[in-house]
């Protein structure tokens, strides 16, 4: 979780002035697996029937 965190503030602070590399193409990819994890995280909490609380605690930070 500390290592995600990290990487997705990394690549939210270096990707935003790099116009015209493959940074941003990265960031994107990335950030939409990213996604997709959170999501899967939340959907299989559900199915658990894990309170907010519990859900809140295991996802990672938000990047948006």
């Amino acid at each position: 979780k500390l290592c995600d965190d990290y990487l997705i503030d990394y690549l939210s602070e270096n990707s935003k002035y790099c116009f015209f590399s493959i940074e941003p193409l990265i960031n994107y990819i990335f950030l939409k697996q990213y996604e997709t994890q959170m999501l899967r995280t939340i959907y299989h909490a559900k199915l658990n029937n894990l309170t907010k609380e519990e859900i809140k605690q295991n996802l990672r930070k938000q990047y948006v």
